[in-house]
């Protein structure tokens, strides 16, 4: 296997089994305005009625003729059979699939091989088909179709099928659930709780105002602005539209990937801390505005404990290093301070690396008091080499090498 290989699995893992695209920027919440495409007439449409096993084995075959053509697109870095692939009248969710594709290929190039096998089908409400999904690593993901002029195609509900949202209010939170995933609603209420638990444990204190949390039965429901991926902390914009996490169910393509023999709770577990970790941070510390996004994604991993001991190691072996600060160039700089929003190739390394960061602080400069000391110094100018000789007494380019010989030396083989 090729070093460059290696490493893109492990990114593999990193954004199907992690948060990686959970948080990207945390902007502010907005609505969005559906294209003439999102719009489109929904063609016609079949509902199953599979009764039987070969009507079962009829729609899993034409499923994965569509997965079949998806895994050429990939292996081929083509567009426009993933154009292809969506049904009409999908809403946001053709934004959100043809933008995973996208993002998809900046992440890996030709040497990686693709492959998406339909292990099994379920009927759902709508004419959609739930399918089982595996890929090469042996991760799975439940995704969505329905059979438009006789192709199954990806597709997801719009609100119009999914209908209104039913509120419940609970001592710290206010949920917005849909009765299309009642069979994990509550299960993803209770982790909201447990999330909260484990991150007053390590922040030691709370907002004491209640956050509003949607949980999503589809990647475009409700229309909030955000990310690919399983969660999401939408900073307030105005009263109107105040602060919240949407989350998404497992069953639905944004979620991604996880691991069959833990399900899919592990990881949504994880991901409702780190954005939790966010909405905490912004209201009981320091603004996320004023604060590099290394500081606030590398707090949020560092909260969950997140694991990432072989991206660690690979970026010491092949020195895939980013900068804290980019002092080479004026504009379009390449550093951990722009990973949300400046740089030209985000993948798991730059998380990796805002975590790495988190725990050399901590290790070195006297825990979490040490890290906010520094983020208390850095806000009122935004000068990371002022912050650090006001904080720890150490200039920038000092500082960047002993953390970097720290990590070399923690995960270095």
């Amino acid at each position: 296997m090729s070093r460059r290989l290696s490493l893109h699995i492990t990114i593999w893992s990193c954004l199907s089994l992690m948060i990686l695209s959970a948080c990207r920027a945390v902007p502010v919440a907005q609505e969005s305005n559906p294209t003439p495409e999102d719009t489109a007439p929904v063609a016609t449409a079949v509902t199953p009625t599979a009764d039987g096993p070969d009507e079962l084995a009829a729609i899993k075959e034409g499923i994965q003729a569509t997965l079949d053509r998806y895994t050429q697109a990939y292996n081929e870095n083509d567009a426009e059979i993933v154009e292809q692939l969506v049904a009409p009248g999908s809403g946001p969710f053709r934004r959100i699939f043809l933008a995973q594709f996208e993002r998809d290929m900046r992440v890996f190039d030709r040497d990686f091989v693709f492959e998406h096998t339909v292990q099994e089908v379920t009927q759902r409400e709508n004419s959609f088909v739930q399918a089982l999904i595996t890929v090469e690593s042996g991760s799975v993901a439940n995704w969505l179709f329905r059979e438009v002029d006789g192709e199954w195609l990806f597709s997801e509900p719009t609100e119009e099928l999914v209908g209104e949202p039913k509120m419940v209010e609970t001592d710290h939170f206010i949920f917005y659930t849909y009765t299309w995933s009642e069979d994990v609603n509550a299960t993803i209420m209770g982790m909201m709780e447990q999330s909260r638990e484990t991150v007053e444990a390590k922040l030691g204190k709370l907002p004491e105002e209640k956050l509003r949390v949607y949980i999503k039965p589809a990647s475009g429901v409700p229309l909030l602005g955000g990310g690919v991926g399983p969660g999401f902390y939408h900073r307030a914009s105005s009263e109107r539209v105040p602060d919240s996490i949407s989350v998404l169910t497992p069953v639905s393509f944004a979620f991604r990937f996880y691991n069959p023999d833990k399900g899919w709770e592990p990881v949504l577990q994880d991901v409702l801390a780190h954005e939790y970790t966010h909405f905490v941070t912004d209201h009981a510390f320091v603004p996320l505005i004023e604060m590099a996004p290394w500081m606030y994604e590398g707090l949020a991993e560092y909260i969950i404990e997140e694991n990432y001991d072989g991206l660690l190691q690979e970026i010491v072996e092949d020195d895939l290093f980013i900068p804290i600060v980019d002092t080479t160039r004026a504009y379009g700089k390449q550093d951990l301070e722009h990973m949300n929003i400046g740089l030209e190739e985000e993948t798991a390394v730059d998380y990796a690396l805002a975590y790495s960061l988190v725990v050399y602080i901590t290790e070195t400069y006297g825990g979490l008091e040490g890290f906010w000391a520094l983020v208390e110094a850095y806000t009122p100018r935004r000068d990371f080499d002022d912050a650090l000789q006001e904080t720890f007494g150490v200039r920038y380019e000092t500082f960047e090498q002993d953390w970097q010989d720290w990590v070399r030396t923690q995960y270095g083989s």
